[in-house]
């Protein structure tokens, strides 16, 4: 049964459809995370505090002290869990999920407004696309966490029977999974880039 499952999700057919049942959240999600760059790009003076304060945090997390597979894990274990955080938050209505897109997206804008364009784009750009996406994926998965909710709680009050509840959450419940999976390998992509190809690509332009 549990094969069954997962081959139900993990299909070309499956794959495409998703997109198709999700396409209302993803394009949503990636509407207000480009707003969110153009803002921080814009309006970067509005955000200097809090965008000081989200680099110091980022540049805490790797650390020349390590291994380049340390920090390679090191990347995407607090991408990936900040990821399923946003998702997570779905269960408060995926309210606290879009305020983290949206920082996010005002930080990265903020970052190429106030830095050196070309310096930044050759240290952020080439892992931080991957990063950026997996965000749009996760907030859909909170959206899709919330839908979840709301039916669940629809189907109590409305005492209908626990299986139709349950048939009910079947579909949205394939497609959060097939969003960690969009996103887990989204962020291993990116964190091998950021940990491998970036410093080697620093390097070479003299950076």
């Amino acid at each position: 049964m549990l094969k069954k499952f997962f081959k139900d999700i993990f299909n070309r057919g499956n794959f495409k459809d998703y997109f198709k049942r999700n396409k209302v959240f993803l394009s949503f999600a990636t509407i207000l995370l480009v707003l969110s760059l153009l803002s921080g790009f814009y309006s970067y003076s509005s955000y200097t505090e809090i965008a000081t304060s989200m680099m110091g945090e980022v540049a805490s997390v790797a650390s020349s002290d390590y291994t380049v597979t340390d920090n390679m894990m090191v990347l995407f274990a607090n991408n990936f869990f900040s990821n399923i955080y946003v998702m997570g938050m779905g269960l408060l209505f995926s309210i606290p999920s879009i305020i983290i897109t949206v920082l996010n997206g005002v930080l990265v804008g903020y970052v190429f407004s106030t830095r050196d364009f070309f310096r930044t784009f050759v240290s952020v750009a080439p892992h931080g696309i991957f990063e950026l996406i997996a965000l749009v994926f996760s907030l859909a998965g909170a959206f899709l966490v919330t839908k979840m909710e709301i039916r669940l709680l629809s189907g109590i009050l409305s005492r209908k029977d626990m299986g139709d509840i349950i048939l009910r959450l079947k579909v949205p419940f394939k497609d959060l999974i097939l969003s960690v999976s969009i996103v887990l390998v989204l962020l291993v992509v990116g964190a091998i880039i950021e940990a491998m190809l970036t410093p080697v690509l620093m390097s070479s332009f003299g950076i």
